[in-house]
């Protein structure tokens, strides 16, 4: 236990530069710094033609049916399915409750819970106290030496979960008919390893000599699903 506690514990960290960085107050100014670059929009904003431009280009919608659905009332039954059907175990949020402590206690509970998760669907409206996250930084490897090597994972309250994941659920009914059958991750029915696969078929005997010129490019996407641009989405 202690080993895998000194091995989180951030003792020393480079920053762009290449300094080497000891005293705590250092280190807690170049993460955030880090992550205030890293999730900056530093382009320039939209113009009207381009957001015409785009719309005409994505050709798939929800029908009137998938509509409708997405909008039905959140009933307290779903609620608690959703609550029940929670992964324990986990790291809890800023207010400490885990998943456990609902499920325990939903006879007590539970009521106030699922008037909490409605009031939101109704009013949108959301305390930042229930929004609010601990972000934890885990080493990707062995030897940590900036901030790139370190993952960042949010640890969010059970409310806000819940709520996330009643969307979430809702929106995995169709999302088939609105995402490229060419995006191959991240829904049912599809698998990251078919792009694996098929990758691997395509450069099978890249390295044999003559034939037809031909290259292969490397694209790192790292941080993907945090560079995109917010203001399109």
């Amino acid at each position: 236990m202690r080993s895998h506690h000194r091995h989180n514990k951030i003792l020393t960290i480079s920053d762009g530069n290449g300094m080497l960085l000891s005293k705590q107050e250092d280190i807690v100014k170049e993460a955030v710094g880090f992550y205030v670059e890293l999730f900056r929009d530093s382009k320039p904003k939209l113009t009207q033609e381009e957001c015409e431009f785009i719309s005409q280009c994505i050709d798939k919608g929800l029908d009137s049916q998938q509509q409708v659905a997405l909008c039905v009332p959140v009933q307290e039954e779903e609620i608690r399915k959703t609550l029940f059907s929670m992964a324990e175990h986990k790291a809890p949020g800023p207010d400490g409750f885990l998943v456990e402590f609902f499920k325990e206690n939903w006879n007590v509970v539970g009521v106030d819970f699922m008037k909490a998760v409605r009031e939101f669907f109704v009013t949108c409206f959301m305390p930042k106290t229930v929004n609010a996250t601990s972000l934890s930084l885990i080493p990707k490897k062995q030897c940590t030496t900036t901030m790139r090597d370190y993952r960042s994972i949010a640890c969010c309250n059970v409310l806000y979960k819940c709520i996330t994941k009643i969307m979430a659920t809702r929106l995995k009914r169709c999302l088939s008919s609105v995402i490229s059958g060419n995006q191959s991750a991240f829904m049912e029915g599809r698998l990251l390893s078919d792009n694996v696969l098929l990758m691997q078929e395509m450069v099978c005997n890249y390295h044999v000599p003559g034939g037809v010129k031909r290259c292969a490019i490397k694209i790192d996407l790292m941080k993907a699903y945090d560079s995109v641009k917010w203001e399109f989405l």
